[in-house]
C-alpha cells in the first residue's frame, strides 16, 4: 500500500496560509462564520411561517416516542427542547434545527481544517453558510439537520483518531458514539451505519 502521509502532509502545509498568524486569523473568521449564520438563521426561523412539514414533525414531539412511521425520533426530540426553551412558536419548532445547524457548520469547518488547514476550514464554513440548500435546509425543523450535524461530526472524528484520537476499535470510541445520533436522524442511516467503519478502514 502507498504510503500517502508525505502527500497529505504537503497538503496541510500549503492550507495552513502562510504564516501561523495568518492561519490562526483564518480559523477566527471560520468561528465568526459559524456563528453568525447560526444567528441570523435564529432570525429567519422566528419570522418565517412552518411549514406543512414542520408541524407533522411538531406533533410528534407532542407524543415522544422511540420511533416513527416516517423516520427516527431525533427531529421530534429537538422540536420538543426548542418547544420547552422558546414556547410553542415558529422559534420554538426550529430552535434545535438551527442549534443542528451550527453544529454541523463548526464540524464541517473543523474537518476541513484537519484536511487542508485554516483557509480550507474559512472556505468550509463560508460554503456552507450560503450554499441555498444548507442555508434553508439548516433552518427547518425537519430530519437533514440533525443528520447533517452527526455526519460532519463523524467526518470529524474519523479524521482527528489519525492525530492521536480515540481508537477505531475502542467500543467507547468515534463509532460507537456517533452511531446513535446518525441513526436517531434517519431510517437509511440507522439501516447503513455499519458502512461507516468499513469506509473508515479502506
Amino acid at each position: 500500500m502507498v504510503d500517502a502521509s508525505p502527500a497529505r502532509d504537503a497538503i496541510l502545509s500549503q492550507g495552513a496560509g502562510s504564516g501561523t498568524t495568518d492561519g490562526n486569523r483564518e480559523w477566527r473568521l471560520a468561528l465568526v462564520v459559524v456563528v453568525a449564520s447560526g444567528v441570523v438563521r435564529l432570525f429567519i426561523a422566528a419570522l418565517t411561517p412552518v411549514f406543512p412539514d414542520e408541524t407533522y414533525y411538531w406533533e410528534w414531539s407532542r407524543r415522544l416516542a422511540a420511533g416513527y412511521y416516517d423516520h427516527p425520533p431525533m427531529i421530534a426530540w429537538l422540536i420538543k427542547f426548542g418547544a420547552l426553551a422558546a414556547g410553542d412558536t415558529a422559534l420554538g419548532v426550529r430552535l434545535g434545527a438551527v442549534l443542528a445547524g451550527v453544529a454541523a457548520t463548526f464540524f464541517t469547518a473543523a474537518a476541513a481544517r484537519r484536511l487542508a488547514g485554516d483557509r480550507a476550514a474559512l472556505i468550509a464554513a463560508m460554503v456552507l453558510a450560503v450554499m441555498p440548500l444548507s442555508a434553508a435546509g439548516l433552518i427547518l425543523a425537519t430530519p437533514d439537520a440533525p443528520l447533517l450535524a452527526a455526519a460532519a461530526a463523524t467526518v470529524y472524528a474519523h479524521e482527528n483518531r489519525h492525530d492521536g484520537g480515540a481508537s477505531p476499535d475502542s467500543p467507547w470510541g468515534w463509532r460507537s458514539a456517533l452511531r446513535s445520533p446518525l441513526s436517531c436522524s434517519h431510517w437509511p442511516c440507522s439501516w447503513r451505519w455499519s458502512l461507516a467503519p468499513r469506509c473508515a478502514s479502506a
